[in-house]
């Protein structure tokens, strides 16, 4: 009976036992899943921030680059703006410039001259040489009687030595009632040493140079032979520079003359083809009616200015005071009037309505001459000169 009584009282102890361990077990088995949700819940909590914190600063990326963006095309329209009127006040500064110049040239004078020539403020030569000629047509514009039809004037055609001018009369003898011209031809002792651009007598250009001058001085009054002294179209020139001259002769030796012929050569291959457009024909008081040129706007264009320089340089011995004093001026004489007949009025139209027919008209001068003129005037006169070729480079092949 001890023994059963025992027995039960061990099954209770085990049972009591086995429902506490029972019960730690599911207690902790609550703990584990509590604290299993927990840390998914943290683990999501921490994800969740994660994006927060990340898609901002994505966010905030693009709109940095999108800031950046905008503020380099503000930027640009800024300067573009800057750069639009600083060009802009710029050009209008040179078109004021190149209207005061051109305003008495007609408008199809001025679009074609605008399109081969270099546009003002780029080349500095071809500005000048611009302003030089409307300063030119201005001198005479208002001028109511030219010196070559004022009885009361005398008309130098050039200076000479001891006051000894070349005037009008020591150059031609008119004979009006037979209607002819004859050049008076001076030998000269010590012969002029030129360097010249002579335009090619068999181009179209001198042609048309030649033929457009008759028909518009006939047009104008200036037919007759006594009238007007014609320059002789196959010797059309624009004189460069001078070794020597009749203000300031330099008598040269055989080997130096070779010499001075050699130091042209050089200087002339130093230059580009010099290619010309006319941009008027003017008057003078002393009745020249010149043509007067400009620079193409070519890369392959010889710059006179430049063959100045080469010639000043490498002609050490050369006249300090040169005929042609300008450095940059491109003309060539076409015509002298000879006051006999006409009027100052008609000789200014004659020049006027030339500028309106040959403007913008093209030369290419392909060489230079080295002159030596025996007589006063050679070229101009038809007297006795000797000429050697000095040709340009060809740049065209550069």
């Amino acid at each position: 009976m001890k023994v059963m009584t025992n027995t039960n009282s061990n099954r209770k102890k085990s049972t009591t036992q086995r429902l506490k361990l029972l019960t730690r077990l599911v207690f902790f088995g609550i703990v584990i899943g509590l604290s299993s949700n927990a840390i998914k819940r943290r683990s999501l909590n921490y994800k969740q921030t994660i994006v927060e914190f990340e898609e901002p600063s994505i966010t905030n990326k693009k709109q940095y680059y999108s800031d950046v963006v905008a503020n380099e095309q503000e930027q640009q329209q800024k300067q573009q703006h800057s750069s639009n009127a600083f060009h802009s006040n710029y050009h209008h500064h040179h078109h004021s410039e190149r209207e005061n110049w051109w305003h008495d040239l007609s408008s199809k004078c001025q679009f074609k001259l605008g399109q081969k020539i270099a546009p003002f403020g780029e080349l500095k030569d071809v500005d000048a040489r611009s302003e030089l000629y409307s300063n030119m047509y201005r001198s005479t514009k208002d001028t109511i009687i030219l010196d070559i039809f004022n009885p009361s004037k005398t008309v130098i055609v050039q200076s000479a030595n001891n006051n000894n001018d070349l005037t009008l009369d020591k150059v031609f003898d008119i004979d009006t009632e037979k209607d002819v011209v004859t050049p008076i031809l001076e030998k000269l002792e010590i012969p002029v040493r030129a360097i010249v651009l002579p335009f090619p007598s068999s181009s179209d250009g001198a042609k048309i140079i030649g033929k457009t001058t008759r028909e518009i001085l006939s047009k104008y009054g200036f037919a007759k032979e006594t009238s007007v002294w014609l320059q002789n179209a196959e010797l059309y020139h624009a004189s460069v520079y001078h070794a020597s001259h009749h203000l300031d002769p330099h008598k040269g030796k055989i080997s130096e003359i070779k010499e001075e012929i050699r130091a042209v050569k050089e200087s002339a291959k130093q230059i580009c083809s010099i290619k010309i457009v006319l941009e008027r024909v003017v008057v003078t008081t002393s009745g020249a009616l010149v043509s007067v040129w400009n620079t193409q706007n070519s890369n392959d264009v010889g710059e006179i200015s430049e063959f100045r320089k080469l010639l000043l340089n490498n002609l050490p011995h050369s006249p300090v005071n040169q005929i042609v004093s300008n450095k940059s001026i491109v003309h060539a004489t076409l015509a002298r009037f000879l006051g006999t007949v006409g009027t100052s009025e008609n000789a200014k139209m004659v020049a006027r309505e030339l500028t309106n027919s040959l403007c913008g008209l093209e030369m290419t001068l392909p060489i230079a001459w080295f002159v030596e003129e025996r007589h006063t005037l050679a070229l101009a006169l038809g007297g006795e000169y000797d000429t050697v070729g000095a040709p340009f480079r060809d740049c065209r092949s550069d």
